[in-house]
């Protein structure tokens, strides 16, 4: 019948080769870059985030001693006004260290976000970003005249750099604009250095550029802040 002829002609047509070919390809935004996600992508981020609020609370504490007189009392001592700041930007330094270590164990424990392989890495990270953090906070301090200046400049600070540093977001899901923006921000630096540990897993010599360009934002920080703080 005529029908039988028709299915048969096609069957014949579908065997020679099939009128359709189907093919999927997997697409990334960026070929071959592995993108943090979940607590590996947080844990770092609010890691980043907190430990400015700490530096900057640190900071805005010198104001806070400025205006009660307490550093007016200690420059009566024998010691020069650079061992006092001195002593106290360490306090600080050391107290972020500390925040930022009980984070890094929270995330490992209660997360289980593997902070890498090489614990110098990771240790060179948290000093270079430590310092960077202290500094950032003298600067910040130095540039402002109140306490409730300090503190409203630095919550507006701190949202700026974590958002565009990376620290709430995977910075490879952002436009490119907003990634090379981040490059200017030691935000930006120091979650490219902790995803390298977490998401990598690469060594210290891998991180070097990022724990030296943190570096180098630390002692900019430093040396404007200290420039322009008034001890009276």
């Amino acid at each position: 019948t005529y029908r039988q002829t028709a299915f048969a002609a096609a069957e014949e047509e579908w065997a020679a080769g099939a009128p359709i070919t189907v093919q999927s390809e997997a697409l990334t935004r960026n070929e071959g870059t592995q993108i943090p996600v979940g607590a590996s992508q947080s844990s770092p981020g609010m890691l980043v985030m907190y430990a400015l609020f700490f530096t900057f609370g640190g900071g805005a504490s010198l104001l806070v001693e400025r205006d009660e007189g307490t550093l007016r009392r200690l420059l009566v001592m024998p010691m020069n006004k650079w061992t006092i700041l001195t002593g106290k930007l360490t306090g600080i330094f050391l107290g972020a260290l500390v925040q930022m270590t009980i984070m890094v164990l929270a995330g490992q424990f209660a997360f289980s976000v593997s902070w890498g392989q090489d614990p110098l890495a990771l240790t060179a990270m948290l000093l270079a970003y430590g310092f960077t953090g202290t500094a950032l906070g003298v600067m910040v301090a130095a540039l402002v005249r109140t306490p409730a200046q300090a503190s409203a400049a630095g919550t507006i600070s701190i949202m700026a750099l974590a958002s565009l540093g990376g620290a709430w977001w995977p910075i490879e899901i952002v436009p490119q604009w907003m990634q090379s923006l981040s490059l200017a921000l030691p935000t930006g630096w120091a979650m490219r250095g902790f995803h390298a540990i977490i998401t990598r897993g690469l060594d210290l010599n891998a991180i070097l550029l990022e724990v030296g360009v943190l570096a180098g934002f630390g002692v900019l920080f430093l040396a404007v802040g200290v420039w322009r703080f008034k001890y009276e």
